[in-house]
């Protein structure tokens, strides 16, 4: 289920330079209406959470309001330094049980926040997107924000990334979608719910992220209105493609191992 667009690798640029300025789109700041909780699951990211978490830290929006916000880790017993990376930045709960919505689900029982903010461990967000998302909860009748994610790639300890302006319309077909690497919704819309389906398999992806990203999504309209806001995150390719390429790399190694969910693409 290939529904983001992939940026393929023309130029070799410094990442978050060319992310900002791919996704410079930006909404009026202003304050939260309400507390904000950022959750991101973990396990063993520590080649890409400093990333993130920077990223996060940086936002336009929070710097501007750091009370307003607070990110709170919810790690699968990593076996790697992702715990303390993530304790730099983060309030950090270990999860023994295994799955990412099972991680979610803890953090947002662990939240202090009415707006939660899901975000991944293994994606970049330029400095505006959290501003371009929050300002939408201004409006009473929206419970939910969802945005395109894109790709990048790294070659020689570089990342790559195409510099085009992409049109806009062409990430429509995945507006149904509301990735958990880049949505926020109202705590308590997501209670209204019932909050994820625990009980599908979050090892298989076929049943994961149909869950995750349309049905949790479609459950939320009925609540009120889940709007698509025009600004990219960036995520790591590995997530696509990497283990066709390198299929000893840790990463794929765990997914083998049944530690990791293996996805429709056979991440």
């Amino acid at each position: 289920m290939i529904n983001t667009l992939i940026l393929v690798v023309p130029v070799i640029v410094t990442a978050t330079k060319m992310f900002d300025w791919i996704a410079s789109h930006e909404n009026p700041l202003v304050r939260p209406s309400e507390k904000v909780s950022i959750m991101m699951p973990t396990f063993n990211e520590e080649r890409y959470i400093k990333m993130s978490l920077e990223s996060l830290k940086n936002q336009t929006i929070v710097s501007r309001f750091p009370e307003s916000f607070e990110i709170i880790v919810a790690d699968g017993i990593s076996e790697d330094s992702t715990p303390d990376i993530a304790n730099e930045y983060a309030r950090v709960i270990q999860v023994k049980e295994k799955g990412i919505l099972t991680a979610r689900a803890v953090c947002i029982k662990e939240s202090r926040g009415q707006i939660i903010v899901s975000v991944n461990a293994d994606t970049y967000y330029p400095k505006t997107w959290l501003q371009n998302v929050l300002y939408h909860f201004k409006y009473p009748e929206v419970v939910g924000v969802t945005t395109p994610r894109l790709y990048f790639m790294e070659y020689d300890g570089k990342v790559s990334e195409h510099p085009a302006n992409i049109p806009m319309k062409l990430w429509r077909p995945v507006e149904r979608y509301m990735y958990g690497s880049n949505s926020a919704f109202l705590k308590d819309a997501y209670y209204i719910t019932g909050g994820f389906n625990l009980n599908v398999n979050q090892l298989n992806s076929e049943e994961l992220q149909p869950e995750e990203e349309i049905y949790f999504r479609d459950r939320l309209q009925k609540v009120g209105k889940v709007v698509f806001e025009y600004s990219p995150v960036f995520t790591a390719f590995r997530r696509v493609g990497k283990c066709w390429f390198n299929p000893k790399d840790t990463f794929c190694r765990e997914i083998e191992e049944g530690r990791r969910f293996r996805g429709i693409r056979n991440e």
